[in-house]
């Protein structure tokens, strides 16, 4: 009679188990939504189990699960914040998603050396990254462009002959425009800068990040 009792509450017990609303394992508490899109939400429950989705933005979905007890829908996100959102699904049982952002996902890749730090490994080390650590806070061009105090390279003018000479630059107009000009082009008329095989740039937009090489002459050489 108890060996019985015991297989019969197993079985229940598998049952209830089997019965219960999932998830992907890509949603958690704490994750990001890629923001103003449609993302997809999957998961489990049983076979032809209704699951309704809400959220706390206000988007909704309604689907019913396959012969296997598989769903998945799409929900709409709005525009980012950092406002904490919530997910709530419910089936067979009920799932709570919280603390959900909605912004920009990015998915990165590179080489293994992406772990090195920044100062290098032992008689390894990385030109000037002691003075990156110590100016890491000091980006002064939060509406536009900058050196960091260092003489702009890589520019060159040339006038209607498309001959092109080394140039000098400076960084006028509240940082949001460069001054170029060279003594060799009387009258300059087309500009380029970091047009070369290799260059080195030191001159950064409002994001931090390098300027890109660019040419304003449309001549084939």
């Amino acid at each position: 009679m108890k060996q019985s009792f015991l297989t019969l509450c197993f079985i229940f017990y598998g049952i209830f188990l089997q019965a219960q609303t999932k998830v992907s394992q890509v949603f958690s508490n704490h994750m990001v939504l890629q923001q103003q899109t449609e993302v997809k939400l999957w998961g489990w429950d049983k076979a032809n189990q209704s699951i309704n989705i809400r959220t706390s933005w206000g988007a909704k979905a309604k689907v019913v699960t396959s012969k296997e007890g598989r769903w998945e829908t799409l929900l709409e996100t709005p525009r980012g914040s950092f406002k904490p959102e919530e997910i709530k699904i419910k089936g067979s049982s009920l799932v709570e998603i919280k603390d959900v952002l909605i912004g920009e996902v990015w998915l990165a890749s590179g080489q293994s050396n992406m772990q090195m730090p920044l100062e290098g490994y032992v008689n390894q080390p990385v030109l000037f990254s002691k003075e990156a650590i110590t100016d890491a806070n000091n980006f002064n061009a939060p509406n536009g462009i900058t050196s960091f105090s260092e003489d702009i390279t890589g520019f060159e003018v040339a006038g209607d002959d498309f001959k092109f000479y080394p140039a000098t630059a400076k960084i006028v107009h509240k940082e949001i425009a460069v001054l170029v000009w060279s003594d060799q082009v009387k009258q300059p008329k087309y500009v380029r800068y970091a047009f070369k095989n290799f260059h080195k740039s030191n001159l950064f937009g409002v994001s931090g990040l390098p300027v890109f090489p660019f040419r304003s002459d449309a001549k084939v050489e």
